[in-house]
């Protein structure tokens, strides 16, 4: 089981117009990395990837544009 499993199904409703694009970019980020031991390393890990992704942290509450790099 990978961390992209956690990204499936796709919710049946989204908050905001970029959400179905993070939510493949996740996905798709996670395709091979496996699901860690612990509920830390898994959050620590989500939490890099949103980092990474999008130059923004996860827990900030400032919105802010999505702009997907998958076709």
């Amino acid at each position: 089981m990978t961390i992209a499993d956690l990204f499936e199904p796709e919710p049946h409703r989204w908050g905001l117009r970029g959400d179905p694009h993070i939510w493949l970019e996740m996905r798709t980020h996670f395709e091979h990395t496996p699901i860690p031991d612990s509920v830390e390393a898994l959050v620590s890990i989500i939490e890099s990837a949103f980092q990474s992704l999008t130059e923004h942290s996860l827990s900030s509450a400032e919105s802010f544009f999505i702009y997907s790099q998958l076709k």
